[in-house]
């Protein structure tokens, strides 16, 4: 999704990371291909890959679905200014069975102009990478 003129901060890129999670949390996959993307859909529908690569991560993580409410940790990291890569946001959701799913957000910028792409899904448990 390219992003509008207006300065890409924290607090923008959060609020985005908190859309994802809640449309991640909600089962809502086509509205989240459609507002991110998904960079390694490989050739599947977008909305496919996005259900199909949760529920690995959902098996990484150990667990049977994500937590019934939502409670999503939203980091975001900057990068060294010069590069096309603005920044990473890390979406963390709990599961129902002590885990967690991390979807992560790449941000990137060219020319004055910048987008926000849905990157990976994937699943911990206990707090380590499956």
């Amino acid at each position: 999704m390219e992003l509008d003129a207006a300065p890409v901060d924290r607090a923008l890129l959060h609020a985005l990371g908190k859309q994802c999670a809640q449309l991640l949390h909600d089962g809502n996959f086509d509205a989240l291909a459609k507002h991110f993307g998904y960079a390694v859909a490989f050739n599947r529908p977008l909305a496919t890959a996005i259900e199909a690569d949760l529920r690995i991560a959902l098996t990484e993580a150990g667990a049977s679905g994500l937590a019934a409410s939502i409670d999503a940790q939203i980091g975001t990291t900057f990068f060294k200014p010069g590069q096309n890569l603005l920044a990473v946001v890390e979406c963390s959701l709990p599961t129902s069975d002590g885990g967690v799913v991390l979807a992560e957000l790449v941000v990137t910028h060219q020319d004055g102009r910048a987008w926000i792409t849905l990157e990976e899904i994937s699943g911990q448990r206990d707090g380590l990478t499956a």
